[in-house]
């Protein structure tokens, strides 16, 4: 049993991959109507612990295509910080990118840019993951 075990994991993940890349293909971000619409409601009440904090590093494990991200971002642009994103799928990350750089353009405002390659220290004030609840704060 456990001997198949890697084998199938590999085709959840190929499933996964193929719904998330056909949803952030016909969904647009921020979108109404879509479930992309608005963050996570959790989330963006659990960022309000920091208001206080002068920097604040949030890590979002499956980013996605900034549904999190971007809102926690823009809470961040008020004070200083650092939203760190990881996901699987390297063509969600680059429309996260895309996004970003689209949005930094209209806005001419300061960035406080949730795109970061790699994670400069292991400590976070959030951790947020799927289902999108807090991990830790």
């Amino acid at each position: 049993m456990i001997e198949n075990l890697g084998g199938r994991l590999q085709e959840i993940r190929e499933e996964e991959r193929k719904y998330h890349e056909a949803l952030y293909e016909n969904q647009k971000l921020f979108a109404k109507g879509s479930w992309l619409a608005k963050p996570v409601r959790t989330v963006m009440e659990a960022l309000e612990s920091f208001a206080a904090y002068d920097y604040v590093r949030v890590l979002d494990l499956g980013c996605g295509v900034g549904r999190n991200s971007i809102p926690i971002a823009q809470f961040l642009q008020a004070r200083s910080g650092e939203v760190v994103c990881v996901d699987l799928l390297v063509s969600a990350l680059s429309k996260l990118e895309v996004t970003v750089e689209n949005t930094e353009s209209e806005s001419r405002s300061e960035p406080c840019n949730p795109t970061s390659a790699t994670m400069r220290s292991p400590q976070t004030n959030m951790t947020i993951s799927s289902p999108y609840l807090p991990l830790n704060m």
